[in-house]
């Protein structure tokens, strides 16, 4: 393994989103749309082009493997922010030291990529599950497979844990969402998926709401406490590949296909804004604070955006594959990124001390 280190700060966000500010919201956005159209069409350098582009702090490559390193699809931070989750398409999950980059422990026992991964709320078990269609339940302090969860049959695309810990929602390439008890592994309840190609879930930070979206666009959402159905959002006219709830569970953001952002009341079902994304598929999201949001996708690229200005605020680059995976430590201000070209990056993202500067893609030394 090595690591690589650079440093860079963003700009800041001090707007609080509501619904009170919704007309000067949705009033900036067009404006900014008319005058990116406006300079596209008189052959000026755009609008998008000027937003500050910034570096990672730290880097870490998977160059302790012998021929190829693995592609990066999914990433997941430990509740206290100790330990650092990977995995991808060489079936095996890793869990790293996450101040250190230090390798804890590797996991091995899927047999094909790994797609999705979770700690539950206490930090004490990791979940994973990807294209063997099988759901891992492994013992974070031990290093070893806890519990196999019954098969689902079905490739694995999305896996969370309720915030009591006592439920493990998994979704994929099925028309049902599992329930499974995390304790047993045992199955508690099945739900009827808008269609059978689910590419992402989550639950509110609240613990109230279950939501799970894909292909069809629409977001299902559940009471997490009785998993009934509450009601269908068509939040997209293409598949969605992100869903990420706001800190606070009062809105939440999709994205994916259809190169939208899109932000949504869960209880009302109205759209609160969206935002164009610059190139590309989004296929990860994390909220960065409750108006800052990071987006990730097919353009290598991650964008940070201020949903109470209604714009982009900047750009984190380095990557040279599409980024499949982000998560956010809010007790350090990092943003944590993997990516299909084998790497993972940490970005600091500091509140207290922001300049607004470009930067190289690449700063400081190895």
């Amino acid at each position: 393994m090595s690591v690589r280190l650079a440093y860079f700060r963003c700009p800041r966000t001090s707007t609080r989103l509501s619904e009170m500010n919704m007309d000067v919201t949705r009033t900036r956005l067009w404006a900014y749309c008319c005058a990116l159209t406006a300079s596209l069409a008189l052959g000026a350098p755009s609008l998008a082009q000027s937003v500050p582009e910034s570096a990672a702090e730290r880097v870490i490559e998977l160059t302790e493997h012998v021929g190829k390193p693995p592609v990066v699809s999914a990433v997941a931070l430990s509740p206290s922010g100790e330990l650092l989750a990977t995995a991808g398409d060489d079936h095996q999950v890793r869990v790293w030291q996450f101040r250190t980059g230090r390798l804890v422990h590797t996991l091995k026992s899927h047999s094909d990529w790994v797609r999705a991964l979770a700690f539950s709320p206490d930090g004490s078990l990791l979940a994973s599950g990807g294209d063997d269609r099988r759901v891992m339940l492994w013992s974070v302090d031990a290093g070893r497979l806890e519990r196999e969860a019954k098969a689902t049959g079905h490739t694995v695309y999305a896996l969370a844990f309720r915030k009591d810990g006592k439920q493990l929602a998994v979704a994929g390439f099925c028309a049902e969402l599992w329930i499974y008890d995390p304790a047993t592994g045992e199955v508690l309840n099945k739900l009827a998926c808008p269609n059978d190609d689910i590419r992402t879930l989550a639950y509110s930070p609240n613990g109230k709401l279950l939501a799970a979206a894909g292909r069809a666009g629409v977001v299902r959402l559940w009471d997490a406490a009785s998993n009934e159905q509450l009601r269908d959002i068509t939040a997209s006219s293409r598949k969605i590949n992100t869903l990420s709830f706001a800190p606070d569970s009062g809105l939440f953001v999709v994205a994916g296909d259809e190169r939208l952002i899109r932000l949504w009341n869960p209880e009302t079902s109205k759209e609160i804004l969206s935002l164009p994304v610059p190139a590309g598929k989004v296929h990860s999201s994390a909220f960065c604070g409750q108006e800052r949001l990071a987006t990730g996708g097919t353009d290598n690229t991650i964008h940070l955006w201020d949903l109470g200005q209604g714009r982009q605020q900047a750009k984190l680059s380095g990557h040279t594959g599409s980024v499949a995976g982000l998560t956010f430590d809010r007790g350090s201000n990092r943003l944590i990124s993997g990516s299909f070209d084998t790497t993972v990056r940490v970005w600091a993202i500091d509140e207290k001390d922001i300049v607004r500067r470009e930067a190289p893609a690449i700063r400081g030394t190895r």
